[in-house]
């Protein structure tokens, strides 16, 4: 099951009565009046027919099954009816009730005369479910309400055939030529007609005249696999509803391009900390990069997403702009013999982003600037999933990533790194110095527990006789005689 994108309802929490009908396996018959169709760009017969077919072999319709449908909708063949409607409006009057009356009286006109369609007589799943031509205005319901459809129901005995006619009939107008609104109101009308057919099915208790269905307090836009539908109400949930196809995700990868800028080579004293390790002066260089990170947003499930992007909690505005954010920086140690320049604590970003729903952010920092620990976060909601339409932002979905991004560090020659590595050895053989060696012809017999004392021993001879126990066995383990020379240093010092 997909996500169900759910909204507040309009005007506080309904509450709704069953009063027993529904359609359970609807019978929906396209039938498109007037000389218009099927039309021309941007309003065609083919356009709401895929409309049509979308919406109901999706998921938006699972949300009914709460109410007793059980589906699927069968969508018959259209039917196109020549000429125009010739509906006229009464000056001032009731111009949703006049198209009513118009689309009933045909509907009646049909049965008398015997031009009916197919499986009619006796089937209460029927919805004849008619599109105006475009020359018929929008109506209005006093005092200034456009009606953009409507539905009621056809209940009549049929003496001819012995069968009794009851059905659902829609109407709904298309005079702004506007695919996305006529597809829109098809949802709004389907799913009230599918839960209150006859008048006898969910209605809202206490709900004025022409409001109380299960679209009425809700109808906010939203899409579902590419069709433009609208939320109605779940008795379930307590909320107005939209059920989608898939789960939405968002997930967040990065790749950094950097172009290396050296400085001149420069020295620094060093004291690599040891008694046996080298100090002095070394030569280094200051290496800055100008770097490009790329940050690719994964999104997963949506139809319209907008997407926003922040680092380190700072939003980042759409196409270009800049963001100051805290650095580091890799420097030469400090002693009496070098200085270090003072270096700026913060370091100004470059960012892009094409559009709000750009799904990837570029950012640009550099050279000759401080290292950088960014924390990229985007978030992604659904376009009609937003306050201003009243949406409670069910579809939002976040994902972050930490881009560290070196701009810049301190590159030693090979001098330095021979020295750092001897010494890095040294402190190796202090941790570990290995295996004693066996007594040789001519060592005293207690030669290995004599140097474990030497090693443990703490006193004002330590240095001494340490450096005896070194020049003793430097013929036999010249890496013990450089341990025991260490230790005896680090005697000294004690």
């Amino acid at each position: 099951m997909g996500d169900i994108v759910t909204f507040p309802p309009k005007g506080g929490v309904p509450a709704f009565e069953g009063r027993g009908s529904k359609l359970e396996h609807p019978d929906l018959l396209p039938i498109f009046w007037g000389s218009y169709w099927p039309g021309t760009p941007p309003l065609t017969l083919d356009d709401i027919m895929r409309a049509i077919r979308s919406v109901v072999e999706g998921p938006y319709l699972d949300g009914l099954k709460q109410y007793g449908y059980v589906g699927p909708v069968t969508v018959r063949k259209p039917m196109l009816i020549d000429g125009n409607p010739w509906i006229v409006f009464p000056p001032g009057g009731d111009q949703e009730k006049a198209v009513s009356e118009a689309v009933d009286a045909f509907i009646r006109g049909m049965l008398q005369n015997d031009y009916r369609p197919a499986n009619i007589d006796d089937n209460h799943d029927l919805i004849m479910m008619f599109f105006l031509d475009p020359s018929v205005p929008i109506p209005l319901k006093p005092p200034s309400t456009n009606v953009l459809g409507a539905n009621n129901y056809i209940d009549q005995p049929d003496g001819l055939f012995d069968d009794y006619i009851r059905f659902e009939r829609v109407w709904i107008a298309t005079a702004d030529f506007n695919l996305v609104r006529v597809s829109r109101t098809f949802c709004h009308e389907l799913v009230e007609a599918i839960t209150d057919p006859f008048g006898s099915g969910w209605h809202q208790i206490g709900a004025a005249d022409g409001a109380g269905q299960i679209a009425d307090m809700c109808d906010q836009p939203a899409q579902v696999d590419g069709a433009d539908v609208v939320a109605y109400w779940s008795k379930d949930a307590g909320v107005c509803i939209v059920p989608t196809s898939g789960k939405r995700w968002v997930g967040l990868s990065s790749a950094v391009q950097g172009i290396p800028h050296d400085g001149p080579t420069r020295q620094a004293y060093v004291d690599l900390g040891q008694p046996l390790c080298p100090a002095g002066y070394f030569d280094y260089v200051e290496r800055t990069f100008q770097n490009e990170a790329t940050v690719s947003a994964s999104i997963v499930g949506y139809e319209s997403p907008l997407v926003t992007w922040t680092i380190n909690g700072h939003a980042v505005p759409v196409g270009f702009g800049t963001i100051d954010v805290d650095v580091t920086w890799d420097l030469p140690p400090r002693s009496k013999a070098t200085s270090v320049p003072f270096r700026n604590p913060t370091a100004t970003l470059t960012t892009w982003t094409l559009s709000p729903s750009s799904t990837q952010l570029v950012i640009r920092v550099g050279p000759n600037d401080g290292n950088a620990t960014l924390t990229v976060e985007c978030t992604v909601v659904e376009s009609f999933d937003n306050v201003n339409l009243a949406g409670a932002g069910s579809t939002v979905r976040s994902d972050s990533l930490v881009v560290d991004l070196t701009n810049q560090k301190i590159e030693w020659g090979q001098e330095y790194k021979d020295a750092a590595k001897h010494c890095s050895d040294l402190k190796h053989q202090a941790a570990d110095p290995g295996p004693i060696p066996e007594p040789k012809p001519g060592d005293p017999p207690d030669l290995a527990q004599l140097l474990v004392r030497l090693l443990t021993e703490k006193g004002s001879n330590a240095r001494e006789r340490l450096d005896q126990a070194a020049d003793l066995v430097r013929n036999r383990s010249t890496e013990l005689s450089d341990t025991l020379t260490l230790y005896a240093s680090r005697a000294r010092e004690r």
